[in-house]
């Protein structure tokens, strides 16, 4: 049974796309960071961190994704009592930055709780829970969550509000959903969000909602919740000498994550009606996986 799960946990493509098939890179927990003393457990990844996403940055260049997310923790903070606290994660981000700067696709942060504040600082503009799409992916919408809200591992009242709201316009859209949050939702995942309770009341609602990425737990975890597919990614920072990410190829009956580095791929399959019901014009450049 060992070797078997040996095999099992290495990333090889389960299929092959179609040329114009829409792609998104995405990847987890760069956690990048100088300050960090020379003794602690993950100094030496925090300090390689940086590295490993530029190479990962080339590789989704050369793969030609349509755009990249990354699922937070894009640096890691520093202790509060440090009196370079602010300035020190500001170098790191802006170091971390200067990478994604050779993307020649459009990154969509995701906040995580080691780089919530510097994100803000450093985001001109930054909206922590948010919601975007994409011309070439008529039909989808991505909802980005804010799972440090007020408090670590928590949506607010003001975003579950929100989070409702905008559900109810992509279904009433037609669109179906991919949430992007930093902790994990599903309950059997550590690190999940506290209040998950209150965010389920609302997407145990939602027949568009495909699935759910997440970062913060470094190992990765995956969980099938009512249909919905629960993926927490494995953390770039760990794995200095196998750059981990994925790339996402979305199809009609499926969306395909092809993963590298030590991330699984996975073939997320949606319930039968789900493409059915979608209107004719959404179905452009989404191949049948």
């Amino acid at each position: 049974m060992k070797a078997l799960f040996c095999m099992m946990m290495i990333a090889i493509p389960l299929f092959c796309p179609a040329a114009d098939a829409v792609r998104i890179g995405i990847a987890a927990d760069i956690q990048y960071s100088t300050g960090q003393p020379p003794d602690a457990p993950d100094a030496e990844l925090a300090r390689s961190s940086a590295d490993t996403w530029e190479k990962i940055v080339d590789r989704f260049n050369a793969e030609k994704v349509d755009c990249v997310i990354q699922l937070g923790d894009y640096i890691d903070d520093r202790e509060p009592d440090d009196p370079e606290r602010e300035k020190g994660e500001d170098a790191d981000f802006k170091r971390v930055d200067r990478a994604s700067a050779r993307l020649a696709m459009p990154l969509y942060d995701v906040a995580g709780n080691n780089c919530r504040a510097a994100l803000l600082r450093n985001r001109k503009n930054a909206r922590l829970y948010d919601t975007f799409t994409r011309a070439e992916l008529p039909g989808w919408r991505f909802v980005v969550l804010d799972s440090n809200d007020g408090r670590k591992k928590y949506v607010g009242s003001a975003q579950l509000a929100w989070l409702a709201a905008t559900m109810r316009e992509a279904e009433q859209n037609g669109e179906r959903t991919v949430i992007l949050l930093h902790n994990p939702l599903a309950g059997e995942i550590r690190g999940h969000v506290k209040n998950n309770d209150e965010v389920f009341r609302i997407l145990d609602r939602c027949p568009n909602l495909r699935a759910v990425f997440s970062g913060h737990r470094h190992e990765g975890g995956y969980q099938l919740r009512n249909g919905v597919h629960h993926v927490t990614m494995r953390a770039v920072e760990n794995h200095p000498d196998s750059p981990t990410y994925a790339v996402l190829t979305f199809g009609a009956n499926a969306i395909e994550e092809r993963g590298f580095g030590v991330e699984p791929s996975r073939r997320l399959a949606f319930p039968a009606p789900a493409f059915a019901a979608l209107p004719a014009q959404s179905r452009a450049r989404q191949v049948a996986l």
